[in-house]
């Protein structure tokens, strides 16, 4: 397709600014013709797809959209598409070294934030070629991509690199981003104008963005908060969804058709933030705690894109997400003696926090989208933000990563980090991993859970200590690769 100005979303301006970056480490006997292919993998992508090229830019006045994707000869010459580098060192001792977010930023190939009077690419691509093996960093704007967004430029360069394995020349093989496809749900976006609007329902997501200068403060927040990966039993978060779906009966606001419905990920996501909402409590004593905004407010983000289905907003590629948020939830009594706290798990005080999440996010339904889609259209410099909470999860399990083959120099990734700029309490629930089953059919199913957790190195240690957090995390004897030091979970 040709290069025309790429329309950005109220949606996509209203996303927090940063480039988050997505690591994928590849093991190859031979890494420098693996980096080679992804370098080629990489123009072809951008041949098929130019605007993946461009930079951010404001509209003009008249314009519908807020801001579009324009064309960057200048940008391209100072930061090219793909830059490689050398590391003589082995995977193992960079996937060790992942938690400290300096280090990680110099595999990246565009800093964390970008000051607001430089250009904005939208993406931009970094391969590090190791003793054995490869790591290619995709650095990409929040303001066009959400994470889902880029999990279809990732399967989208796979596609490249494999047809270029394989010798194909096919210039129109189907590729999982699909502008033609992504215009559409765009235009029906812009033209749901006639939906009504409340500003009270979405204000405590919403603030508004004042212009920043960002290389000072993030130094400084780097140094204060650090990123760890661990690695969550997924047996073990079976026996607690289990146990506390037998447990919402106990609560008589529940429906009976809603008595069963917390999922796995609805556990791990009250369990998490359970465990670092007291993790916190525990480690105020030695005054390194900072005092949230908003003490005991829980945020988890929202993937809108299944509630408008119906106009096919599954491969949608623009930044459309949201958040909801619970209020403050104290710690039930249990009805039934010992049973909910049970370890110190307090597992009613859990169930609470996953049906509230549940219930929270149910209420997202298409005319909540199409009213917010109305209300950010009428506002002017805002960002959507989890500041004001005391912890936020994402969930991006469902991103098939893992499953993702980039042809014969590279095949499936083995590893997988994303940065991000630390700010406290975040928790991302990473793309499954997914392992041989226990049949006898060679099917593969997905494995245990990775978490990405970003707090003060003291509170970290507290929720170690936690006896719901310890209970869910897998033993570190029964990992390959574990880095005390980092939490680093690497299976290498």
């Amino acid at each position: 397709m040709d290069f025309f100005n790429y329309p950005l979303t109220a949606f996509d301006s209203a996303s927090p600014r940063g480039y988050p970056a997505f690591l994928l480490f590849f093991r190859s006997t031979n890494p420098q013709t693996g980096l080679q292919a992804l370098e080629d993998g990489v123009a072809k992508l951008i041949q098929r797809l130019p605007f993946l090229a461009g930079d951010i830019h404001p509209c003009p006045c008249d314009h519908p959209f807020k801001e579009q994707i324009q064309p960057s000869p200048r940008t391209l010459d100072k930061v090219p598409m793909f830059q490689s580098q050398y590391q003589s060192v082995p995977m193992s001792s960079v996937v060790s070294q992942l938690g400290s977010a300096i280090y990680t930023n110099t595999l990246c190939p565009i800093r964390p934030r970008l000051d607001d009077s430089e250009p904005h690419p939208v993406l931009r691509f970094q391969g590090t070629q190791l003793k054995d093996g490869i790591v290619l960093s995709m650095s990409f704007s929040h303001n066009v991509f959400d994470a889902a967004g880029a999990g279809y430029v990732l399967e989208s360069l796979a596609a490249c690199c494999y047809n270029t394995s394989t010798g194909g020349t096919d210039a129109q093989m189907p590729l999982a981003l699909d502008p033609e496809a992504d215009l559409r749900i765009r235009q029906v976006i812009l033209d749901d104008v006639s939906r009504p609007y409340s500003t009270g329902q979405f204000s405590e997501n919403y603030r508004c963005n004042a212009s920043e200068k960002v290389r000072d403060e993030l130094a400084s927040v780097v140094a204060v908060y650090h990123h760890k990966m661990y690695t969550l039993s997924a047996n073990k978060i079976q026996i607690l969804r289990t146990t506390c779906n037998n447990l919402t009966p106990c609560f008589e606001k529940v429906s009976s058709s809603q008595a069963r419905s917390l999922s796995r990920s609805d556990i791990v996501s009250a369990a998490l933030a359970l465990c670092v909402k007291r993790s916190r409590a525990a480690a105020a004593p030695s005054g390194l705690v900072s005092k949230p905004k908003e003490p005991g407010r829980f945020a988890l983000a929202v993937n809108l894109r299944p509630r408008l289905r119906k106009v096919g907003a599954e491969k949608y590629f623009g930044s459309f997400m949201t958040t909801v948020q619970i209020n403050s939830i104290q710690k039930d009594v249990s009805p039934g003696g010992g049973f909910s706290d049970y370890r110190g798990f307090d597992l009613l005080h859990l169930t609470r926090i996953a049906l509230n999440f549940r219930q929270k996010v149910a209420a997202v339904t298409p005319e909540y989208v199409h009213e917010l889609g109305s209300h950010l259209r009428q506002q002017k410099n805002i960002r959507l933000t989890t500041r004001l909470a005391e912890f936020g999860v994402t969930d991006m399990r469902p991103l098939k990563m893992y499953s993702l083959n980039f042809g014969g120099q590279l095949g499936f990734i083995d590893y997988l980090w994303l940065q991000l700029k630390p700010i406290d309490g975040t928790c991302v629930i990473m793309p499954a991993r997914i392992k041989d089953s226990d049949n006898h059919y060679g099917s593969k199913v997905e494995g245990s859970w990775d978490v990405l957790i970003t707090l003060k190195p003291n509170v970290l240690d507290t929720l170690e200590k936690d006896p719901l957090f310890s209970f869910l995390v897998e033993k570190k004897e029964q990992l390959v690769g574990f880095n005390s030091n980092t939490g680093v979970h690497a299976h290498l």
